[in-house]
């Protein structure tokens, strides 16, 4: 469980440093962009850890 939680916070970081950067080279404020990929980020690693969770039973 641990580990199906430490991988998913881990593909929800990466996913809000991506979303950040094209945030920000979008021409939007700086805080703005980091409320909006942090919010991206929060969704897909809530995803990613209930699809770990329900169809990938290890």
């Amino acid at each position: 469980m641990q580990l199906k939680l430490a991988e998913a916070l881990l593909v929800g970081a990466g996913f809000w440093l991506i979303s950040l950067v094209f945030e920000l080279l979008g021409q939007r404020g700086w805080l703005e962009a980091l409320v909006n990929s942090f919010a991206a980020g929060a969704v897909v690693s809530l995803a990613y850890f209930a699809f770990l969770t329900f169809f990938r039973r290890k």
